[in-house]
């Protein structure tokens, strides 16, 4: 049987080697795609990751139909939250796109710039990637919004608009038609009072169910990793529900909360 296999693998090997030759390098292409694939993947995951841990992602959010007072917000921090204000307005542009006009957050969410720098003095700004990317934006150049020329410093993204929709409920996001910018206090004040009632804020907190990690204290990217886990596995005291509650049964806010979306309801993260 062995003498007929030697004298026939060698024929069949001739008359079919295009077909091996063939299935061979199909199969090296497809080996070499999936490599590719989870090297991508991987790449990402670690990215989302780093992003996560050095802007202070959120824990959730929620939005009020009014502001917080003092009191209520040093009530919400003696519980063990942190919150930050993420409040906006939106303002239309002359080229029929939306701009959401934000103040540069200081601990939650923060900045993560891909070129150029924070806000330094009013008239300058931060534009979300996305859409300075479809409008042909860069750093130095001047953008109108509302009654300001901006000068953009900088380029980068936040991770609660990691798809940067105009609805929290929306599906998909379009940066030709929506984008956010970032201001100082004073300038997104100043802004704001000038469009007077041509404009409403809306008043959203982002909070982190731990105080104690600031991405202000985080490590650089090479190493936030490993510190990043060992904070997602450590015990927490509160939580989501316990916050709400707070919210609703100890500061009688049931009237005044609009929303209350955890991280994991919130479609803008870690959709991208």
């Amino acid at each position: 049987m062995w003498d007929i296999l030697l004298k026939t693998v060698p024929v069949n090997l001739r008359r079919d080697i295009g077909t091996y030759l063939i299935m061979g390098f199909l199969v090296a292409v497809g080996m070499y795609i999936a490599g590719a694939c989870a090297g991508i993947s991987y790449s990402y995951v670690q990215g989302f990751e780093d992003n996560n841990y050095l802007s202070n992602s959120e824990d959730g959010q929620f939005q009020l139909r009014h502001p917080l007072g003092e009191r209520e917000e040093q009530a919400i921090q003696d519980k063990g939250y942190a919150i930050e204000r993420a409040f906006y307005f939106d303002v239309d542009m002359d080229d029929g796109s939306v701009v959401r006009v934000m103040k540069t957050r200081q601990s939650i969410d923060q900045i993560v710039l891909d070129v150029g720098e924070l806000p330094q003095t009013d008239g300058e700004a931060v534009l979300e990637k996305c859409y300075a990317y479809y409008h042909s934006v860069n750093v130095s150049d001047t953008l109108h919004v509302g009654n300001e020329d901006l000068r953009i410093s900088g380029i980068g993204s936040v991770t609660d608009y990691d798809m940067p929709s105009i609805r929290m409920n929306d599906f998909s996001s379009d940066s030709d038609a929506f984008g956010l910018i970032f201001v100082t206090d004073t300038c997104y004040q100043s802004m704001l009072s000038a469009l007077g009632s041509d404009v409403r804020e809306t008043y959203v907190y982002a909070y982190k169910l731990v105080a104690e990690t600031s991405a202000s204290s985080a490590p650089s990217a090479e190493t936030s990793t490993s510190t990043a886990t060992s904070a997602e596995t450590s015990d927490t005291s509160v939580s989501d529900d316990e916050l709400r509650s707070l919210l609703v049964d100890d500061l009688g806010l049931s009237s005044n909360l609009s929303t209350f979306v955890p991280v994991e309801n919130n479609n803008r993260m870690g959709s991208a």
